[in-house]
């Protein structure tokens, strides 16, 4: 199984640089000849919002993320990039990014919430619009969104994803450590409390299906500042919202891999601190989580 893992690890960073090179070739012909193509908001899209936020590091590289938004076979009503203040100005955007406002995209500033400038102010915002949310620094199939609309027309209640890890408990009903988890679900089908979604690859939050709580920036930057994806479950448990995988294996689209200098896994994952701050959130909101079996 190791041997299967590592020569899986292999093809996808091969499949990376593969994509770090060809897709920002095809993303800037497509930007010369075919911007018609790749507009957003002109009022025939579906209600659906995409939102985002990066950060310095990798702005440079957002235009190649933002374009393939744009280039979906079915369109967002909106795609937002969320930045901010302290990190940014008007004069600080790149001219190939701010040149791609003309297409649709909707930079817009704010505070710093840390990763959760991703959802937050959308959904305040657009409550009663589908969000789906992305990483910056991924670059996104054209079926990206078409499938999770599809899917969230025969599952409208549930929020849906591309990749998500399947929670696990010990004998004595304990959650186990995040590491310890069944790794990207493989296999797992169906509606279930158990499965975490992570952004990397894409997540679809239908109306209502987060508690009202989860746009509570002092329990959140206090309980969870650094993991998003463990507050956003924590609020779609409390609302009573299950999650559902596209497909019964989880996808991790391809990353842009000049944009792998800062990232939040190093802090979440390798120093446990998925555990620590979920750890936080069920003493807080009193969860019995081996009662979602």
């Amino acid at each position: 199984m190791n041997i299967i893992k590592r020569l899986n690890k292999f093809i996808f960073r091969m499949k990376c640089k593969v994509y770090s090179k060809v897709k920002p070739i095809e993303m800037n012909f497509k930007l010369k000849y075919f911007k018609n193509s790749l507009m957003v908001g002109k009022g025939k899209e579906e209600k659906v919002i995409v939102s985002l936020t990066t950060i310095p590091s990798r702005i440079n590289f957002m235009w190649i993320v933002i374009t393939t938004l744009m280039d979906q076979k079915v369109k967002p009503k909106k795609i937002i990039l969320w930045l901010d203040t302290d990190s940014f100005q008007d004069n600080t955007i790149p001219k190939k990014l701010e040149s791609l406002q003309s297409l649709g995209l909707d930079i817009r500033f704010c505070d710093n919430i840390r990763s959760h400038k991703k959802y937050y102010y959308t959904l305040k915002e657009f409550p009663n619009d589908i969000i789906v949310t992305v990483d910056d620094d991924i670059c996104y199939p054209r079926n990206f969104l078409s499938k999770l609309v599809d899917l969230n027309v025969k599952y409208p209640n549930d929020i849906l994803c591309y990749r998500a890890h399947e929670m696990l408990f010990d004998e004595n009903k304990q959650i186990l450590p995040y590491n310890s988890w069944n790794s990207e679900s493989p296999g797992v089908t169906g509606s279930s409390f158990l499965l975490v979604p992570t952004g990397v690859s894409g997540v679809l939050y239908p109306p209502n299906s987060l508690a009202p709580e989860v746009l509570n920036k002092e329990e959140l930057l206090k309980l969870a500042p650094f993991c998003d994806d463990i507050w956003l479950k924590v609020m779609g448990i409390k609302q009573g919202t299950k999650v559902r995988k596209v497909n019964r294996y989880s996808k991790h689209f391809p990353i842009i891999n000049e944009t792998q200098k800062e990232t939040l896994s190093t802090i979440n994952v390798y120093k446990n601190n998925n555990d620590i701050e979920l750890e936080r959130l069920i003493n807080k909101y009193n969860l019995n989580l081996a009662k979602l079996k």
